[in-house]
């Protein structure tokens, strides 16, 4: 296994600045209880005094996809109620600590309407809420999280309903991708605005080469339990691992780390169980991990925490084609 060092310098290079401006943000309300308490959880826990954009997309009616507004007639077919719902959301805007605050009404699918004026905004960050009952069958657009997330060029904060006071740690969830600098620089700018501690986490998934030869040994000599298997994996894995996530942290934060952990099994799943361990927790991850996929998608570990985590999940995304081809510190899964 190795461990790639490179100069403080080339790795700022590599991962850009990991800046994340939360000047300005966009909201998503459609007035339920859920999208109401993430605005507000958002401008208190994560950015306040910032300004923020309010957006509501009224459904068309069904079956008359004709009523849905583009950016080239946005305002030829609002809504009937526009002004009411303007009302509501300047009402709403009164009641969020923020610098400023404006609203915007449209007609049409929530996940087009958030992301393009995020961009129109020039805002980093959509703010959503996710109702308890958000699995079930109702009218709307389906998988507004997953949509919006995929669809927009912004970071994406998820809180789900329910979700009271500020948290208590940053959980900082890497793997070895793009984005991994900017998901620590994020979680280490909320660590820091509110003093509590950073914790940066890592899951090597079950796929490794290491855990399928300790596997392929076990299943050989049939005398090895499935725990002591486990461990013979992370003690593989764990120095690398932490050397790695250490190298990442000396670049992008600027706090002092509480905890690295090195966990093995599905990432979502050892996230989302790490963060109920801890109590109230922001997660922070990427929009896309190291498989490689390409901008304007999102990675399956982002997805289900999105989606299902039981606390706020910030998707961080970053748009990497202005780096100037430097590297970041990797490391390399032993295999024989």
């Amino acid at each position: 296994m190795s461990i790639v060092a490179f100069s403080r310098d080339a790795l700022t290079r590599a991962h850009g600045t990991g800046a994340f401006d939360l000047d300005r943000i966009v909201v998503g309300v459609d007035f339920t209880s859920a999208s109401l308490a993430a605005g507000r959880w958002a401008t208190t826990a994560l950015a306040p005094n910032a300004h923020a954009v309010l957006v509501h997309a009224a459904s068309p009616s069904a079956g008359d996809s004709s009523k849905e507004t583009d950016s080239s007639s946005r305002d030829d077919h609002a809504p009937r109620n526009a002004a009411a719902l303007a009302g509501g959301l300047t009402g709403f805007a009164a009641t969020l600590d923020v610098a400023s605050a404006s609203t915007v009404v449209r007609v049409g699918l929530p996940s087009r309407w958030l992301g393009a004026m995020a961009q129109e905004a020039g805002a980093s960050l959509i703010v959503l809420g996710r109702r308890a009952d958000s699995a079930r069958r109702r009218v709307g657009e389906p998988n507004v999280l997953e949509r919006v997330a995929r669809r927009s060029a912004s970071s994406v904060l998820v809180v789900p309903e329910g979700t009271v006071g500020l948290p208590r740690q940053v959980l900082a969830a890497v793997d070895n991708g793009p984005l991994s600098g900017a998901v620590i620089a994020a979680a280490d700018r909320v660590a820091r605005l509110h003093d509590i501690p950073l914790i940066v986490m890592h899951v090597v998934p079950p796929a490794s080469g290491a855990y399928e030869r300790v596997i392929d040994a076990g299943r050989r000599t049939g005398r090895r339990s499935m725990r002591s298997r486990h461990e013979d994996v992370a003690a593989t894995m764990s120095p690398e691992a932490t050397a790695w996530l250490e190298q990442l942290v000396r670049v992008h934060s600027t706090t002092r780390v509480h905890r690295i952990h090195v966990e093995l099994g599905d990432p979502a799943r050892q996230i989302a169980s790490m963060s109920t361990k801890l109590g109230p927790t922001l997660v922070v991850s990427g929009k896309r991990g190291e498989d490689g996929a390409p901008l304007g998608s999102l990675g399956s570990v982002a997805r289900t925490l999105l989606k299902s985590a039981p606390g706020p999940v910030l998707a961080i995304d970053q748009d990497a084609t202005h780096m100037d081809g430097g590297r970041q510190p990797t490391w390399d899964v032993p295999r024989r």
